[in-house]
């Protein structure tokens, strides 16, 4: 008996000068080392607590992960404000349309999924800035194959041929290695 433990206490949403205010924590804190943890913005606890790192060593901020290359709003860097609600308006179009056309391919509708892939491709088009029409077309053109895959190899070929013309080099690798997994129809056919 007489062995010395550590006990840590955390109570979510317990602010430092609550202590004060309750006795029984108070009387606790005089016998102890008190500290405050202060929280970065996405503070993820279990790191912080137990790691002491925070979410820009992490990676992480709650549930999402610092991914700067693969997030979808990166099309907004270098927007002006006015602009940028107009590209927010053609992501979250482009995007539903891929969600419910997963729905509907999870549920074999096949030509209601296809012909809402094609529409989210649609509704880009108009769009001014290369890097939304791209990300839609680069995004959506995998989920499509699998439904047919020469109007995918025709999209990202259209893909790939936007984005070396406008030097958007990551683009264009991530078309081509999209292009390179298209399995041939007869392959398709035979599996």
């Amino acid at each position: 008996m007489g062995r010395d433990f550590t006990l840590m206490l955390l109570i979510d949403a317990l602010r430092v000068d609550y202590v004060e205010r309750m006795p029984f924590l108070r009387s606790l804190a005089r016998l102890s080392a008190v500290g405050a943890l202060r929280e970065c913005f996405g503070f993820v606890p279990r790191q912080a607590y137990f790691g002491g790192l925070d979410a820009s060593t992490y990676g992480y901020t709650n549930m999402y992960r610092h991914d700067p290359a693969a997030s979808p709003f990166r099309v907004a860097r270098g927007v002006d404000e006015a602009s940028l609600a107009k590209l927010v308006q053609m992501q979250v179009l482009w995007r539903s349309k891929l969600e419910a056309a997963l729905i509907f391919a999870g549920k074999s509708q096949d030509k209601i999924a296809a012909r809402l892939m094609l529409d989210g491709v649609i509704a880009v088009q108009n769009c001014k800035n290369v890097r939304v029409i791209l990300e839609a077309l680069l995004t959506i053109c995998p989920h499509l194959a699998k439904l047919g895959v020469g109007r995918a190899r025709y999209l990202l070929n259209l893909a790939a041929e936007t984005a070396e013309k406008t030097g958007q080099t990551a683009d264009l690798e991530r078309a081509r290695r999209s292009r390179a997994e298209l399995q041939p129809v007869s392959q398709r056919l035979v599996a």
